[in-house]
């Protein structure tokens, strides 16, 4: 029984007043000004605002926050209320609610630590499993190199290990120069699997990668130093967040831990280079023009050609 629904209930008349106050007491607010701002929020009733005379229904406490000891039974001090009949979407926190402890967010810091240490392994361990691939592979290349055989069966395994389809029947390929901002074509074409591929391609004797071990090796580091960079760009962005929470807990409810990723940041200089006809060095009239600009627009809108993207409408 909500705070309304308990005020109509015992605005009835002296029957209703005396079914109620059978079953269910009501508590004022508490004068302490932290305790009742911790009523109001765990009420979720927008815009309200308790005043000396509101009132709130004892069933919305658990029995262990009554004192019965006397004969007067009467609310502990510092309990809030935390029994209700919420809808099952607003019983679940957002995925940006912190916790109201720094014990508690400390706690949380640890467990995405752990995660990724535990990707680390992961990661450890699917890279040891290619090598053996690898090894496996080039043991059985070799055996046909010496018999100079090549069959669909050899093809099959090369385009299996090599993350990206051979071409073997001489049509033409893709133009990549179309596609040189499409992250997920990059992310195949520098990962480590390519590089299997180029050195097993030099292993069989063709004379195209017989220099192709630079390449290769590049590409290993490239793929390695990109997984590690994410990593670290993750671990930046907590150890930033747990340094600016203190303060922010100050003056506002909750914080988005959202906008302190990189994202926020990208898509504002992408709207500083459409401002300026994509200028990537503007000098410092024209940025203080550009930025008075989104100021006045009070908003930045991400571009459809640029290659950042907005997750949600946050912006």
């Amino acid at each position: 029984m909500g705070l309304k629904a308990f005020k109509s209930h015992m605005k009835g008349g002296k029957h209703q007043r005396d079914i109620a106050a059978a079953s269910h007491s009501g508590s004022r607010f508490p004068k302490d000004n932290d305790v009742r701002k911790k009523w109001e929020v765990a009420l979720r009733r927008e815009g309200f605002t308790a005043s000396a005379s509101s009132v709130h229904c004892s069933q919305h406490f658990k029995q262990d926050d009554f004192d019965r000891t006397g004969q007067i039974v009467r609310l502990k001090d510092g309990v809030i209320p935390s029994v209700f009949s919420f809808p099952v979407h607003l019983q679940r926190d957002h995925g940006y609610a912190l916790p109201a402890s720094p014990t508690a967010l400390k706690t949380r810091l640890n467990e995405a630590l752990a995660r990724v240490e535990s990707l680390e392994r992961e990661k450890k361990n699917a890279m040891a499993r290619e090598k053996r691939a690898k090894i496996t592979v080039n043991n059985l290349l070799g055996d046909l190199k010496k018999n100079n055989l090549i069959n669909e069966e050899l093809k099959e395994k090369l385009e299996f290990y090599s993350g990206l389809q051979s071409n073997c029947n001489g049509h033409r390929t893709d133009q990549l120069e179309n596609h040189k901002m499409r992250v997920s074509l990059a992310a195949q074409t520098l990962s480590r699997s390519v590089s299997v591929g180029l050195r097993t391609m030099r292993d069989l004797g063709y004379s195209q990668f017989k220099d192709c071990e630079a390449t290769a090796e590049f590409t290993e580091v490239l793929d390695v130093s990109t997984w590690y960079l994410s990593v670290l760009g993750f671990v930046i962005n907590i150890d930033t967040f747990m340094r600016m929470i203190p303060e922010l807990l100050q003056v506002q409810r909750y914080v988005l831990t959202y906008r302190f990723s990189q994202d926020h940041l990208e898509l504002l200089f992408n709207s500083i280079r459409a401002s300026g006809g994509w200028n990537n060095n503007p000098s410092a009239r024209q940025f203080q023009a550009i930025f008075r600009r989104l100021m006045v627009r009070c908003g930045v809108s991400p571009g459809e050609t640029g290659n950042v993207a907005a997750q949600d409408s946050t912006v």
